[in-house]
């Protein structure tokens, strides 16, 4: 049923419980978001997606089409389910413990960018 859901990128976010905004809104990234902060804008701004082309194709080395800088890493491995999981439940944890709430900045939702589990996932199959 999952594959006939139709939905924009917010709702993304709240379908699959990631962020979908912020240093790590880049769900098939996870935690190897890489992002930088526009001082024109004053938005959050995801410049490095030049790595998921072949490593010979000729904008790796094109500075001027995306944001100054030669893109030299490989793509971002993909996110597994049972990562997804694991996420979740760190999450879940550190939500129900005693923590540090100056900035919020061991909240591991800044480490891997899941906020929480998706009901999905409590079906049999979604894991597999």
């Amino acid at each position: 049923m999952c594959i006939w859901s139709v939905h924009d990128f917010p709702a993304f976010g709240l379908f699959t419980g990631c962020v979908t905004k912020g240093h790590k809104g880049c769900p098939p990234c996870g935690p190897t978001t890489k992002c930088r902060t526009s001082k024109k804008l004053k938005k959050i701004i995801y410049c490095y997606n030049h790595c998921y082309l072949p490593r010979n194709h000729p904008c790796q080395r094109n500075k001027s089409a995306f944001n100054g800088e030669t893109e030299i890493r490989n793509a971002p491995t993909q996110v597994f389910a049972s990562n997804t999981i694991k996420w979740a439940q760190e999450r879940k944890l550190w939500l129900k413990g005693p923590r540090n709430r100056i900035g919020g900045k061991l909240d591991p939702i800044h480490k891997n960018g899941i906020k929480c589990l998706s009901k999905m996932f409590q079906l049999p199959y979604w894991e597999v």
